[in-house]
């Protein structure tokens, strides 16, 4: 028998956590966004546990449900869409 592995992701705490979030290099990116008076949502995930993330399905397989207040509004293309932007590789994992 064969069991489905799914990973119930939250994002803010998890994905954007307070060190990324007053690190230089996302100072850096708000800085930049000001200047173009855009807000990128790359900005707003930590590369470093994005490549966790990575590495988890890699070991895993498993799909992905998003447990978090950025479902709101946002269809799952959507949030495929956005992980994309952010070097995220299997956006197709994320099924919810």
């Amino acid at each position: 028998m064969s069991f489905r592995k799914i990973l119930f992701l939250d994002i803010d705490g998890v994905l954007n956590s307070q060190d990324w979030l007053l690190s230089d290099e996302q100072q850096d990116m708000r800085a930049l966004d000001i200047l173009m008076k855009v807000k990128t949502i790359q900005r707003d995930f930590d590369p470093v546990a994005i490549d966790l993330l990575n590495g988890i399905i890699v070991a895993t397989g498993c799909e992905i449900v998003i447990s978090s207040s950025w479902r709101k509004n946002r269809t799952v293309e959507k949030l495929q869409e956005i992980f994309r932007t952010v070097d995220f590789h299997y956006p197709e994992k994320i099924i919810d």
